[in-house]
């Protein structure tokens, strides 16, 4: 079905919605002037430029969705109820700005059909026949090369108006992709450490791709849209957007339905069924509450700590039931009964150092076992050894002191050190704090929350 040009009039400015054969990009021409200019007025100007950029790109989705079968009709129609929700520029989580997301545009019930969307929406490295040899490399690589492909097709690609609404290069906040500067926060720990394993592994990723992909036909992949700017551009729409199929085992892209944003307690599931009476398939989502009109409409993107969801999609979420600091503990090499300790680990399919994490109301029985063992000061490989035996007070108190010396070390050097510079750094007007570091900020302060916590649970 061809939808009919409309013009619609956002900030004074008219666009024509609804054609793909006319863009926004003199307005994109004008953000950029407007930008380079550094003048203090022009912030509103360039905001009233976004936010028409903005609608125009959801209007023209929303057209494209419609033309290929999915079902996002605003009105009701003949024994079919209305779509029960739209699709919002600016959406808030906890008082704080989150980008795009789902609003319910009516009362929704708990398990209620609220996205339909056709398979041949669904974007995987094995439509439209496109031939791409990435000799062996991962379904993620597959994606990421057929992703600037479309890209490098701009107008005439079928998916250029889905590409029109992905997140631009300045509004990815992933954490491997923060600048050096905003890195002060969090360095030496474990974000920093997971920040740099990630950017490495992309990294020789792309080196791997670009030799055994690119370099061989730059007519067929030219330097200008396949580099590595790009291609971090791309693994992170990915590492960010991509949905993981339970019934295919496969992991795509699927538009709208990810413009759902996360929240850890939802339980709203997406299935991937035959359409009644017909051969085809459909993804759907189902609610998992009921909704009231202009509610947010969330997902859960699975149960990650802070830092898996800071370090994949760029944000942390201070109500997570799944937020955890991981403690390592290593038995010392100069004990006595090291080589027994050691051969009665590996015996049991353990090693003699081992992490932990620690939950805001939990942590696992495990580690104290394992601080047993380290802490007992017999051969454990003798026949009379039994590790349930060794229950009595003078070890419990010497394996909590152990702990509690821990955890105060650290809290005294890794967050404290930080706290007090960041203090004084603002009281002298010397430093000012961006988005991405009060992110990392607050991440230390809801780490320091949990050790906090379990620092009063241990010591009872």
């Amino acid at each position: 079905m061809q939808m009919n040009n409309y013009v619609v009039a956002y900030n004074n400015v008219n666009l024509l919605v609804g054609n793909n054969t006319l863009d926004n990009t003199w307005l994109k021409k004008k953000r950029n002037i407007l930008i380079k200019e550094k003048r203090k007025n022009n912030f509103y100007q360039i905001y009233k430029i976004n936010m028409s950029i903005s609608q125009y790109n959801s209007d023209r989705f929303i057209s494209w969705l419609v033309e290929n079968g999915a079902y996002v009709n605003s009105k009701s129609s003949w024994g079919r109820s209305s779509h029960p929700c739209y699709v919002s520029n600016e959406t808030f989580d906890e008082e704080e700005f989150i980008g795009r997301g789902l609003i319910a545009s009516r009362n929704i019930l708990k398990n209620e059909k609220i996205i339909e969307i056709s398979e041949n929406l669904m974007f995987d490295k094995f439509e439209h026949n496109l031939e791409i040899n990435s000799n062996g490399s991962d379904n993620y690589s597959d994606l990421a090369i057929k992703l600037l492909v479309e890209l490098f097709k701009n107008k005439k690609s079928f998916w250029f108006p889905y590409i029109g609404i992905l997140p631009e290069e300045y509004d990815l906040k992933l954490l491997f992709r923060w600048p050096l500067k905003e890195l002060f926060f969090i360095k030496g720990s474990r974000l920093s450490k997971a920040s740099d394993y990630l950017k490495k592994k992309l990294k020789a990723q792309y080196e791997m791709v670009n030799k055994e992909v690119f370099q061989r036909n730059r007519l067929l992949y030219p330097s200008k849209i396949f580099n590595y700017q790009n291609w971090e551009w791309s693994m992170s729409i990915l590492l960010s957007r991509t949905i993981s199929l339970q019934e295919t085992k496969k992991v795509v892209l699927i538009p709208y339905i990810d413009l759902l944003n996360h929240n850890p307690f939802s339980s709203s599931f997406i299935s991937y069924r035959k359409i009644p009476l017909s051969d085809s398939k459909e993804i759907v989502v189902y609610s998992d509450k009921n909704c009231n009109k202009f509610d947010q409409l969330y997902i859960s993107y699975g149960q990650k700590s802070n830092l898996e969801l800071l370090n994949l999609y760029g944000f942390i979420a201070e109500r997570n039931p799944y937020d955890s600091v991981i403690i390592r503990i290593s038995m010392s090499p100069k004990d006595i009964f090291f080589k027994e300790k050691k051969s009665f680990l590996f015996s049991n399919k353990k090693f003699f150092y081992n992490s932990y994490p620690i939950f805001l109301y939990k942590y696992p029985d495990e580690m104290i076992e394992f601080i047993k063992i380290c802490l007992f000061n017999t051969n454990i490989n003798d026949k009379n050894f039994n590790l349930n035996k060794i229950e009595n007070y003078d070890y419990t108190k010497i394996i909590k002191s152990c702990i509690v010396t821990v955890i105060e070390k650290s809290l005294n050097s890794n967050y404290n050190d930080y706290e007090n510079l960041r203090n004084i750094m603002l009281k002298e007007n010397l430093l000012h704090i961006s988005d991405n570091q009060k992110i990392s900020i607050k991440y230390n302060a809801l780490e320091k929350k949990i050790l906090n916590r379990f620092l009063e649970q241990i010591k009872i």
